[in-house]
């Protein structure tokens, strides 16, 4: 196989040694196809320039655009995950101006338990009927949508406080993220079928 550059032994020209015999200058004495491998050579001498430049610039300009496409990609991901950090915040942020004024420090437990009691049941009406084929998806979706605003209401909530009581609190409010997180996963899914 001929090298990129073009230089090397040519595939006719096996016997010769030094490049002013290559060129066909004086065939040697053992040739017997004569004058026919000269002119094939003095082409393939002729297109190499344009081949070497091909190879010179094209592989280069691959490797700048799979780096290209590789750094647009890792770019998508980030702005995704950003998207859905700040939507997730906001949420809670407005959820939390709405409910976190009008509970008492002593009460947020309760609050939260409450909260979760009421999401709970609403995500699992949700879930009955979005489970069932003849089921009504419109039903499913308004249950998943108050299920959604009771987990966002009871995540809001401001749980300050020392003690095991406040712990599991906050713990049922780790529980009720994930929870709204699924839900509203599955909402988006009903809402696109």
């Amino acid at each position: 196989m001929n090298s990129p550059g073009g230089r090397g032994k040519k595939k006719g020209l096996a016997g010769s040694s030094s490049p002013t015999r290559a060129a066909g200058a004086s065939p040697s004495p053992s040739s017997a196809a004569g004058p026919a491998p000269s002119v094939q050579h003095q082409q393939a001498a002729v297109a190499s320039p344009h081949k070497r430049n091909l190879y010179y610039f094209s592989y280069p300009l691959f490797a700048v655009f799979a780096l290209l496409r590789f750094l647009a990609f890792q770019l998508g991901l980030l702005f995704a995950w950003l998207c859905e950090r700040l939507s997730r915040g906001g949420a809670l942020m407005a959820a939390a101006k709405g409910t976190a004024s009008g509970t008492g420090a002593g009460d947020a437990p309760e609050t939260v338990r409450a909260c979760h009691k009421r999401a709970f049941e609403c995500i699992s009406a949700a879930l009955r009927i979005d489970e069932d084929e003849a089921g009504q998806k419109e039903q499913a979706v308004e249950w998943y949508r108050k299920g959604i605003e009771e987990l966002e209401k009871g995540i809001a909530v401001l749980v300050t406080g020392q003690g095991d009581h406040y712990e599991r609190a906050r713990r049922l409010q780790s529980k009720m993220m994930t929870n709204l997180a699924m839900a509203k996963d599955r909402l988006q899914l009903l809402g696109t079928a």
